[in-house]
């Protein structure tokens, strides 16, 4: 703590200060977008169940009185006062359902899912961060917290700034949002596998250590493993990148499970599968 968490103190407290950049013009653009995307989808929804109030997330009591009493369809998930549930989950389940006995009413579904996906986009990353911005800056200064995870991961708040969609993979660019002053440049960092590498160094598994000595992706080679020789996409380095923090038992777990043995090693976490799958802490 004295040696390395808090001679950083000082250099967190200068990023809070310094703050984030924001392109306000580019966040009001994408604001009116998000909203004429919105306006579309009520319409389309209310072009199948009415002048039912939806409300800004598809979740009021009309909402639900029409799926569970007006449509007669099952309640597939409760909620905690054992109320009929309309949130996400239940949802995916109602349209799954649906697809066998409703199949009229998939493209309801699928709306009220775009519509809730656009509405977050709209209140958590435009509305949630333009309150933030500062007026005398017009920048963000979000709260830093280094200890404020048991992970030991930066945390941020007012607002979080850790949990907005990756680059490309949202409709709106959120990050775009972000920008360098003038004759300055933002930079994006991060370690390769931090945590493998320090499982390597600690476990001395030569079998990564030499992956990681040469240059080699621990990731493919795991997806190797498991699909044999070539390129390998993401769908199948995926499930090789969550190997990496499994134990299978040499003695208990399957063939497929032994042979990944030559990569996983036992000191990547506490967690264990047994023969029939089950995870065991």
């Amino acid at each position: 703590m004295e040696q390395i968490e808090s001679p950083t103190a000082v250099y967190v407290g200068l990023m809070k200060h310094n703050g984030l950049l924001v392109d306000a013009h580019l966040m009001e653009q994408k604001a009116a977008e998000c909203e004429e995307k919105l306006a579309k989808l009520r319409e389309d929804i209310a072009f199948i169940v009415g002048d039912v109030n939806i409300g800004a997330n598809a979740s009021t009591s009309a909402f639900k009185q029409y799926l569970y009493k007006d449509l007669g369809l099952p309640v597939l998930k409760t909620t905690a006062k054992y109320q009929e549930a309309a949130d996400d989950e239940a949802m995916v389940l109602l349209s799954e359902w649906c697809e066998t006995n409703r199949p009229e009413l998939v493209p309801l579904f699928k709306l009220v899912q775009e519509y809730r996906r656009w509405g977050k986009i709209k209140s958590t990353y435009i509305d949630g961060y333009r309150q933030h911005i500062n007026p005398a800056t017009g920048r963000i200064h979000a709260d830093l917290m280094p200890l404020a995870t048991e992970t030991g991961r930066f945390a941020a708040r007012k607002p979080n700034l850790q949990n907005m969609p990756r680059a490309g993979a949202d409709d709106v660019g959120v990050r775009n949002f972000f920008i360098a002053p003038e004759g300055k440049a933002l930079l994006g960092l991060d370690f390769s596998q931090i945590e493998l590498r320090v499982g390597a160094f600690y476990c001395r598994d030569e079998k990564m250590l030499e992956t990681y000595r040469t240059g080699g992706d621990i990731h493919d080679q795991t997806a190797t493993v498991i699909y044999g020789e070539g390129k390998h996409n993401k769908e199948q380095r995926t499930p090789a990148q969550e190997v990496h923090h499994i134990k299978p038992l040499a003695d208990g777990g399957t063939h497929d499970e032994r042979n990944l043995m030559a990569l996983c090693t036992p000191c990547h976490s506490g967690i264990t599968l047994t023969a029939n799958n089950k995870r065991k802490d």
